[in-house]
């Protein structure tokens, strides 16, 4: 088999982004060339096979979902095979497959909605679908089947050489291989939300040549290829001119009621022929000024919302961040790990509910969780961190910095082996004293907030709140 070492290594950098500080990564780039040396060899020599891989269960809101996590270096193979065939077949995807394709996704497909909605003259009417247990009911046989049709049109149109598709055909037919669906052993003992899914979201138990992991770059790709059909399909035989699809749940939308529920018909007879599948049991056909739940918002033809179950989603989470972080006497320990989290996680909201209109919802949040305010600045619907210096000037300007974000609190800050207090950051204190000092002002009931040395950014010293005391913290409560 004919893999590059250059290749290799672009795929373990793909790989390695978003994953750097994990353990995996970690032990695998200690040893990079050898590593990497290793599956070039077992590649060429037609003797590579994946490694068992982990099962959890992940929860997204209310909504289990089991896991399978490659081995790091089956990552890299991942990383390397799935460009290699994107460039040949992702070109026939249809331009509103908006799921596991560069410049696409969610954000895409509400807008692409939104636009069928505005492009239906006089009011029309969508037809919601989905498949029922989708990753673990496709067909290995049939995908395989796929698969080498996209490789043999590539081959005639001289995209490819022979030994090429040869190649692929051996890797894909390798990564489809039972052993590699059914490794990684039995979870149940060490997760208990494992006995928490049903019967049929387990990956075991998915009928005969079915099932594809959840949690593998391969599976995402090859869950297009699979529906790519469906799409092509639609498109080209049904004539729908208004349809986008994002992984298993896709619309349909039409100014005739009728003739969306024709289609349905004909999809679900389609699926069931060709690719094995079938459809959920629940659709929506709807008017369209009714608003499609879709990806996380409620799309109508001119606005969008955030969906309700969303906004709960993020209120739980603050919830249980804030509950776990402050004690009952109003004092936060803030290693960089727990505000990282922290971060992360209204990064992610916010990005997600900046797409529709949520100042009000943001609002509403603000008047729930009012602890937030020790933590973020509101600007133009944007959080912006308190506790972090955003002032990379000379230390006096840091101290500064963290005196206007926390008025009427005694800031301290380190400085090497000792601290100050912002307000006088020329007169140091020995590092021992601080626990006293802290201690002495949690007993006289004064607000503090501790600022810790935390690395460096663009060669300066990079400071984080570590510790902040707030008393009498009812109106902070959840």
């Amino acid at each position: 088999m004919d893999v590059s070492f250059s290749q290799l290594y672009q795929a373990s950098k793909q790989c390695r982004q978003g994953k750097a500080k994990g353990s995996q990564c970690q032990r695998y780039e200690a040893n990079l060339l050898e590593n990497l040396l290793d599956t070039q060899a077992a590649l060429q020599s037609y003797t590579w096979q994946p490694l068992p891989m982990r099962k959890f269960v992940a929860v997204n809101g209310s909504k289990p979902r089991e896991i399978h996590s490659p081995a790091y270096a089956d990552r890299v193979v991942h990383h390397w095979i799935v460009p290699q065939l994107q460039v040949f077949i992702e070109p026939k995807f249809i331009h509103d497959c908006a799921a596991n394709i560069k410049g696409k996704g969610t954000h895409f497909a509400v807008n692409r909605l939104q636009k069928m909605f505005c492009q239906v003259v006089g009011g029309g009417y969508f037809l919601q679908l989905d498949i029922h247990n989708f990753f673990y009911s496709i067909n290995r046989n049939t995908l395989l089947a796929l698969l080498t049709k996209h490789l043999r049109g590539a081959l005639r149109d001289q995209k490819i050489s022979h030994q090429q598709a040869k190649d692929f055909y051996w890797l894909c037919q390798t990564l489809l291989k039972p052993a590699l669906v059914y490794s990684g052993g039995d979870a149940t003992r060490t997760d208990p939300l494992m006995k928490q899914l049903p019967h049929h979201k387990q990956l075991k138990n998915a009928a005969q040549h079915c099932g594809l992991p959840i949690g593998n770059l391969t599976s995402q790709f090859f869950s297009n290829v699979y529906l790519n059909e469906l799409d092509q399909y639609v498109k080209h035989q049904l004539k729908c001119q208004h349809y986008v699809r994002y992984v298993d749940d896709f619309i349909l939308v039409h100014k005739s009621r009728k003739q969306l529920a024709l289609w349905q018909a004909k999809i679900s007879q389609f699926i069931q022929q060709h690719l094995q599948l079938r459809l959920k049991d629940e659709k929506h056909l709807q008017a369209t000024t009714q608003g499609a739940d879709f990806l996380g918002y409620i799309v109508r033809p001119h606005y969008q919302l955030v969906r309700r179950r969303v906004v709960g989603n993020w209120h739980n989470k603050l919830k249980a961040w804030h509950q776990k972080t402050q004690n009952s006497a109003g004092r936060y320990q803030l290693p960089p790990e727990t505000l990282n989290q922290l971060q992360s996680m209204c990064a992610s909201y916010v990005g997600h509910c900046k797409q529709a209109s949520y100042f009000s919802v943001l609002q509403r949040l603000l008047d729930q969780h009012q602890w937030l305010n020790l933590f973020y600045n509101i600007n133009n619907g944007q959080l912006l961190p308190k506790w972090q210096n955003r002032c990379l000037g000379s230390f006096a300007a840091q101290c500064l910095w963290f005196v206007s974000q926390y008025a009427n609190t005694q800031v301290y800050v380190q400085k090497g082996r000792q601290f100050v207090n912002a307000l006088q950051p020329r007169l140091g204190y020995p590092l021992g004293q601080l626990s006293l000092i802290l201690e002495r002002l949690r007993h006289q009931s004064i607000s503090y907030a501790w600022v810790a040395e935390n690395g460096y950014a663009r060669r300066l010293k990079h400071r984080q709140l570590t510790q902040l005391f707030i008393p009498n913290q009812g109106k902070y409560d959840d």
